[in-house]
């Protein structure tokens, strides 16, 4: 796994390269689909979850593509994916989850010495 220009690549070769450590269980993460990569958004970046632990295997994570110590402009962005954060924990305290994505857990990851925060 790679970030380059702005933008979080698994690498197809070595699928050890984009393990992840979640909460202390490892996490391979993998595109949506066999084809090109998808999944990208100017923000964020999705993948697929694969893990031996019960609560991450077959989930899907978002990954901000902006990490803790960009630029202030950049900053922004990074702000936004935290409200979005807030904002999807709200709705499942109030017993919305019917309605929008269940999230399940969120926190930072460590790729290139560089922070991004990421959800479950």
């Amino acid at each position: 796994m790679k970030f380059d220009k702005g933008k979080i690549f698994l690498d197809r070769i070595n699928a050890e390269k984009n393990i992840i450590s979640i909460n202390g269980d490892d996490a391979e993460l993998a595109y949506l689909e066999n084809g090109p990569p998808g999944g990208k958004g100017g923000n964020s970046s999705v993948f697929r979850i694969s893990s031996d632990s019960d609560i991450l295997n077959e989930k899907v994570i978002k990954i901000c593509n902006y990490y803790t110590s960009a630029s202030p402009s950049q900053h922004k962005r990074l702000l936004r994916f935290e409200r979005e954060i807030d904002a999807l924990k709200e709705a499942k305290e109030k017993g919305l989850s019917e309605w929008i994505v269940d999230i399940i857990m969120d926190g930072e990851f460590q790729l290139n010495s560089l922070t991004f925060k990421y959800y479950v």
